[in-house]
């Protein structure tokens, strides 16, 4: 089987993480993959081997001023060209789209009469309603099917049940646990301090991702915890106001007095061989469609202390080394770490969903992709 991976983004996301965790063990498994990418990034320089093969077509994204949506209007018919002309050339068996706004993906495959599926990752609640609306109905046009990456989406697709499957994320196991033994634990704690413990925030420097939450609960820790240091990993990506939200966190921790003990970095780009130096791991996130920090978090053999989302309160309620908090509540933040160091059990003894395991959602997505193939060879016939 050929797959054509089109993906929107060149940054380290979660729907990064899935689209590397799907190619690398489709190819393992006997089929082919090209991945399409907008520009070489972060995706590319942490993936590379496991994405394999990736061309480079410009896909200028949708911002909300009227120059970036101009920009995106008047890019858009070229990028669906240069995807159409790819499609007839490589001849894919089906097109697999990654995000609810990657359009031209979904127009190009239709005018080749290729089968495309839309990989819906997005949380309703990133955008504005009207807009997820829009792309909703310009996707159900084009998609033969529909995989959302969590249950609780359902509702925000209910109009297009027949077409849309739930088939969760899940992480690679054993590529965690090999960047976890072979991280550079000695060379992360010089850089970042000797913490005894240290607690891992990784992810990239947004407002929407809450790090907020952490420092305000971090006086408290440090109360429990006097020789503890917590550490943000994570990228601004050289946007405005993400440079001036970091600039807000470091002001908030020089006013509580804890700056020393705080440490914002970005290297090293691939959080998961940061793991290694972790004692914790703590996702402050609240608008999560998935969410996979938790998973890294038990694949590395480390608790973790999320802000609810639906997989952090899943596998919580499971029994697994998961604590789910509010995510405005620093005091229960800080709570539930202090707990967490007093009954954690040791890294070897922290156990992993196996339902997550990428040969797990890599065999499921090979069921849809064998059933839209049936399905238009029967069109077909």
């Amino acid at each position: 089987m050929r797959v054509l991976f089109v993906h929107p983004s060149p940054h380290l996301t979660g729907a990064g993480r899935m689209l590397a965790l799907l190619a690398n063990h489709l190819r393992r498994r006997g089929h082919e993959t090209l991945v399409v990418l907008p520009e070489e990034g972060p995706l590319t320089r942490v993936h590379a081997e496991d994405l394999g093969h990736i061309i480079f077509i410009p896909m200028t994204p949708l911002r909300r001023s009227p120059p970036a949506i101009a920009r995106h209007l008047l890019a858009f018919p070229e990028t669906v060209r240069r995807l159409e002309q790819l499609i007839r050339a490589w001849g894919p068996d089906l097109v697999h789209v990654n995000g609810v706004y990657t359009l031209w993906a979904g127009i190009a495959a239709r005018r080749v009469r290729v089968p495309c599926l839309y990989h819906v990752h997005e949380a309703r609640e990133s955008y504005p309603r009207w807009l997820y609306r829009t792309w909703q109905e310009m996707v159900a046009r084009r998609a033969s099917r529909i995989i959302l990456v969590h249950a609780h989406l359902q509702d925000a697709w209910i109009r297009f049940a027949a077409r849309a499957l739930v088939i969760e994320n899940g992480v690679d196991v054993e590529r965690i646990r090999a960047r976890v033994r072979a991280s550079s634990t000695v060379e992360l704690r010089r850089a970042w301090g000797d913490f005894r413990p240290l607690i891992l925030c990784p992810s990239h420097i947004m407002p929407g991702k809450n790090q907020r939450l952490l420092v305000r609960a971090a006086p408290m820790i440090f109360r429990h915890l006097p020789d503890a240091g917590i550490v943000f990993l994570g990228s601004t990506h050289k946007r405005t106001a993400n440079d001036a939200y970091r600039r807000e966190l470091r002001e908030l921790a020089h006013a509580l007095g804890i700056a020393a003990r705080i440490r914002f970095t970005d290297a090293p780009e691939d959080a998961h061989a940061a793991y290694g130096v972790a004692d914790l791991v703590v996702s402050t996130s609240p608008v999560e469609s998935f969410g996979l920090i938790p998973l890294e978090g038990l694949a590395a053999g480390k608790p973790v202390v999320s802000v609810r989302t639906a997989i952090a309160e899943q596998l919580q309620a499971r029994g697994y080394a998961v604590r789910a908090v509010s995510s405005t509540d620093p005091a229960e933040l800080a709570r539930a770490v202090v707990e967490t160091f007093a009954t954690s059990p040791r890294t070897g003894a922290i156990a992993f969903p196996d339902e997550y395991r990428a040969e797990r959602v890599v065999a499921r997505f090979e069921r849809v992709y064998a059933e839209m193939l049936a399905q238009r060879w029967e069109a077909s016939s």
